[in-house]
């Protein structure tokens, strides 16, 4: 694949091997480029909508106990756990320690 990257694109080739590294989409390998077979699995699963529960997880169970969250719930989830990630990744250190976002999404940011 190397041998069809042109020397001005070079530069813009190895850092998109990087990145999809870091997002352990490609292995590190200097001999072949190839997904990582989870990544792999889970594409092909989601373009053809085929496994066990189609493109999207595993549907939940329905929980008498727990209803289901409202839609203005879930957006606010989800504002609230943005937000988190963003005063993470600009916080200046200055005294202000803002939540730290779980693990899987550390990962991500490495």
């Amino acid at each position: 694949m190397s041998t069809w990257v042109t020397r001005e694109g070079r530069k813009a080739y190895e850092a998109s091997l990087t990145l999809l590294s870091k997002l352990h989409i490609l292995p590190v390998s200097s001999v072949k480029l190839s997904l990582n077979s989870t990544f792999k699995t889970s594409l092909r699963h989601a373009i053809t909508g085929s496994g066990t529960s189609g493109s999207f997880g595993v549907p939940a169970d329905q929980d008498g106990k727990h209803p289901p969250p409202s839609v203005e719930e879930l957006d606010a989830y989800t504002l609230e756990r943005w937000e988190t990630i963003l005063h993470y990744m600009v916080s200046s250190r200055s005294g202000r320690y803002p939540a730290r976002p779980s693990q899987g999404v550390l990962l991500l940011l490495q």
